[in-house]
């Protein structure tokens, strides 16, 4: 059986409650609803402890400044922790799921189909049914989609021979691999490393890169929690499709493993959040282009050249 947690919180705690759950529960989101109020939720396989849920969200308002050191709370926690029926959710979800036309990509979950004359016309990702996030419907994924396909018609060596060809990538919380199975059918003479926190999501990218017929010996898939696990390796191009708080503790690692002049994708961010985040990442990058998408927020940055 697994278990949903749910509860309601204010906009400006929103970067402090995903940093302060995300390291105990890894698939979590917020999102603002039709009411207009932002909501936290996750998913997990075993029924967390109510003083677990209660000290991370003290200590996410300790961090945003609502409580005192005692604990004082200064408006009541409500939350709410459901049982779910033991089914695979994201598999039934997926199962229900249109193709999606995201750029230049149509995305296909589970045993969705789309015209032959499509196949040929655009790029192709089938995603099957998986615990690990990812299916193409975010916001972030759709707006990472979007700048890949706009570097490719620079820097991929097939596309303009007179620009520096991207021909290291790495991945960066690949989830189920959307992200990098793009960069390979875009960047076709890349490799691509994959690095995810969850043994769930190395697996499915690699089912992924199967369903989609793609050369397996083009990819490096690695569990991992630091993008920096390859040291001896220089990347033209980075993507990270993750949350704020732990892109702003990654910015060394980023700017270490980076070329100089390479690029680095975020997302994953609230609009609100891109001033926190430009501030950490603005003494090694130069700050090329926002890319908005409702509420959620992407970032094009440049390697500086020293």
């Amino acid at each position: 059986m697994s278990f949903i947690v749910r509860f309601s919180i204010n906009e400006a705690d929103c970067d402090a409650v995903l940093g302060a759950f995300a390291p105990n529960f890894l698939n979590s989101s917020i999102f603002r609803g039709t009411d207009n109020i932002w909501h936290y939720q996750a998913f997990c396989q075993t029924k967390p402890a109510p003083s677990l849920i209660e000290s991370l969200y003290m200590l996410a308002m300790l961090a945003n400044g609502r409580i005192s050191e005692q604990g004082d709370i200064a408006e009541k926690f409500i939350y709410h922790i459901e049982a779910l029926p033991p089914k695979d959710w994201l598999a039934e979800n997926i199962k229900n799921m249109q193709p999606m036309k995201l750029s230049n990509f149509y995305i296909i979950p589970g045993g969705g189909q789309i015209n032959a004359a499509d196949y040929r016309k655009n790029f192709t990702v089938k995603i099957a049914g998986s615990l690990a996030f990812g299916t193409g419907n975010h916001a972030t994924t759709q707006l990472c989609l979007r700048i890949l396909t706009q570097l490719s018609v620079r820097h991929a060596p097939h596309y303009n021979r007179h620009k520096k060809p991207i021909r290291h990538i790495l991945d960066m919380g690949t989830g189920t691999g959307i992200l990098a199975m793009a960069a390979a059918k875009l960047f076709k003479n890349a490799h691509i490393d994959a690095i995810d926190i969850a043994p769930e999501a190395v697996a499915i990218t690699s089912e992924n890169i199967a369903v989609n017929h793609l050369l397996p010996q083009q990819f490096h898939i690695r569990q991992h929690h630091r993008p920096d696990i390859f040291p001896e390796q220089k990347y033209q191009l980075v993507i990270a499709n993750i949350l704020a708080e732990p892109l702003s503790q990654m910015r060394l690692s980023f700017a270490k493993i980076i070329d100089a002049n390479g690029f680095l994708i975020l997302s994953g961010l609230l609009d609100m959040q891109v001033n926190f985040l430009h501030h950490a990442m603005q003494h090694h990058f130069i700050l090329r282009q926002k890319y908005q998408q409702g509420d959620w927020m992407a970032l094009l940055y440049q390697r500086k050249s020293s």
